[in-house]
């Protein structure tokens, strides 16, 4: 199908649009806008909106404020209780990084938190407290979006600010959010034999869980958004959305604590989304980088490596691999890379750099296959690379709070998961907004953004 034909089967933007900050289907990338397909909008791509409306709407909204406004600001950040264990607060970046702000106050105001507890042991409610929570025209909150609790947890937030001090006094409401659940971005799928589009009526979750920030949140930070989906229907909710990459404090770590030597690099990218930092980084390290791809199935979720062309291959042989991804959750695409490519090629050592390590069990698909967890993977992974003399290690940060017992594994499995505190990155962040740094040109090299 050409694509003169391909955009004009496209929805208009007055169709599928909440137009809540001015978007046109001009503002998105034309191949990823949705099809109308028997009476319903289709998304089979991902969304993505163009990098200098982001832009344009980012900074409008940010100059709403004046500068007197602008540092008139308090910090939030929100410890939620575990996913493992719900009595305790949930393990990942905003633990130390509450404890760095608490000692070295930043700002005109102390850093605030909430406090949570059910009203009883099998009570679903809870009840909420905001701690030195202070008047201020505008609050950054900082937290980790796993689940749908964690989104109406910065909704009572935002909630309370506005009912204790004038809903007129917050000027601003900016997230960063550690971590922001991003799969579900599609509602439907494309038959590469006919280019034939149908409707699968999948729910887009992520869109669900902006539109419960509308209206309360103006501005979001994310950390490496799994889908470009996310930062696109963001600005439809009016709410600009700016997705960093924290490879930098991964390679800091990996160079000051690699378990092996690394002599010989080369970089590997592993899927079309990941490969513009995996570019990025090539270019920072002055190394060579080739490209994996895979493909997922949008019924069962599971991937498949495809191939790659041999000369590539035999660039790897006797190489230090490095592999740059966003999320881990089953390890399993990690596995096939690694099993189906890397060890083939005759690599010397691999070395992961993952953002969220969500680690989670195994799962039957929709056909009552069996597909393995992520410690089963991981188990595997190191059987073959120590049965082919291949050193393995991973870097991953403390984005989220995994879902597997990470910790318990770093104990039966010495030397070989490190991971990296992020939290001077995410005080790194805070302090660029605060100071008006432009993050569009001055801190390009972490947008992910082609």
């Amino acid at each position: 199908m050409s694509k003169a034909v391909e955009a004009l089967r496209r929805a208009s933007y007055k169709l599928w649009g909440n137009n809540k900050a001015g978007l046109s289907n001009n503002d998105f990338n034309p191949e990823k806008l949705p099809e109308k397909v028997g009476g319903r909008i289709t998304y089979y791509k991902a969304l993505e909106i163009n990098r200098t409306s982001l832009e344009r709407i980012w900074n409008r909204q940010k100059n709403k404020l004046t500068e007197k406004e602008k540092q008139d600001y308090q910090i939030v950040v929100i410890n939620p209780p575990g996913l493992k264990d719900p009595r305790r607060i949930r393990d990942d970046v905003t633990i130390p990084l509450f404890q760095d702000l608490s000692e070295n106050q930043i700002g005109p105001h102390p850093v605030a938190t909430i406090t949570e507890t059910n009203y009883s042991g099998n009570d679903p409610d809870s009840r909420v407290v905001i701690n030195n929570r202070e008047k201020a025209s505008r609050i950054y909150i900082v937290t980790s979006l796993v689940t749908g609790e964690d989104f109406r947890r910065v909704n009572k937030v935002v909630s309370d600010y506005r009912r204790t001090f004038g809903k007129d006094n917050l000027k601003e409401v900016v997230v960063i959010a550690t971590h922001f659940p991003s799969r579900e971005d599609k509602n439907g799928k494309i038959d590469s034999a006919t280019g034939a589009v149908r409707n699968t009526g999948q729910v887009m979750a992520i869109d669900a869980d902006l539109a419960t920030l509308e209206g309360n949140v103006d501005r979001i930070f994310n950390l490496e958004s799994h889908s470009s989906a996310l930062a696109a229907l963001a600005a439809d909710h009016g709410i600009p959305l700016l997705s960093l990459s924290p490879f930098k404090p991964l390679l800091e770590a990996l160079d000051k604590k690699s378990f092996f030597q690394i002599l010989s690099k080369i970089f590997v990218g592993p899927d079309e989304g990941r490969n513009i930092i995996a570019d990025r980084i090539a270019k920072i390290l002055k190394i060579d980088r080739v490209d994996l791809e895979k493909n997922r199935d949008s019924d069962t979720q599971e991937t498949e490596s495809l191939e790659i062309p041999n000369k590539l291959l035999k660039k790897l042989k006797g190489k230090d691999a490095f592999l740059y991804d966003d999320e881990g959750a089953t390890l399993g695409t990690m596995k096939h890379h690694i099993i189906d490519k890397l060890i083939p090629s005759g690599v010397k050592s691999i070395t992961i750099l993952l953002v969220h390590g969500k680690f989670t069990n195994g799962y039957f698909d929709k056909n009552e296959d069996w597909h393995p967890g992520w410690e089963e993977n991981l188990n595997e992974i190191l059987t073959l690379c120590e049965c082919n003399n291949v050193k393995f290690q991973m870097f991953v940060t403390n984005s989220r709070e995994p879902v597997g017992d990470l910790e318990l594994y770093i104990q039966k499995h010495k030397n070989v998961i490190q991971i990296v505190n992020i939290k001077d990155y995410i005080k790194d962040i805070l302090l660029g907004d605060i100071t008006n740094v432009d993050f569009f040109k001055d801190r390009a090299d972490e947008i992910i953004m082609s």
